[in-house]
């Protein structure tokens, strides 16, 4: 991913673009990268606002997949995403409109038990490094270059869509 010098913050954008380059390489299609969102549960957490990494849709599946990636390579091999990165997830996810998601949290390293734990209790499903690697391998080849063309297509339909919603309620008020 990088050096030693590199940003954090940096590092974990690029995860994120890998991460979603894999998933749209397997049917997956972008609705929204780093969405900004106000918090809407100040009581259960005082963030003035959440980011969600990547939501997307999947072709031929009728629900919205919210993702949270936690990059720890190349420098912290060994070190699990925990309970606390995994409790600001759900919370995040309190605050994302009520609508119905699909919860995934994506790593490259693992996860604490008690992660594990908490995520089954809260239907947060939880994919770690080994399941990344089945990814990438599963999105190689003609059919992965395929359904990422195809995602490409999709998301640009879904945005245009988006924005005839939006002039259209515009119009209506």
């Amino acid at each position: 991913m990088g050096t030693k010098n590199t940003n954090p913050a940096k590092e974990g954008h690029l995860f994120e673009h890998e991460v979603r380059y894999d998933l749209q390489r397997n049917w997956y299609y972008l609705k929204n990268q780093n969405q900004v969102k106000k918090n809407l549960a100040p009581e259960k957490d005082d963030a003035s606002k959440r980011e969600f990494d990547l939501v997307m849709g999947k072709m031929f599946d009728p629900y919205t997949y919210v993702f949270e990636c936690k990059s720890h390579l190349p420098h912290n091999k060994n070190k699990p995403v925990g309970l606390g990165q995994v409790v600001e997830f759900y919370q995040k996810l309190m605050n994302y409109n009520k609508r119905h998601a699909v919860w995934m949290m994506i790593t490259d390293t693992f996860y604490t038990q008690k992660a594990k734990d908490f995520a089954y209790a809260k239907n947060i499903q939880l994919l770690d490094g080994k399941d990344l690697r089945k990814i990438k391998r599963k999105g190689k080849g003609i059919k992965g270059a395929v359904s990422y063309t195809a995602s490409i297509l999709m998301s640009e339909v879904h945005n245009d869509l988006e924005n005839r919603v939006d002039k259209a309620i515009k119009n209506l008020t």
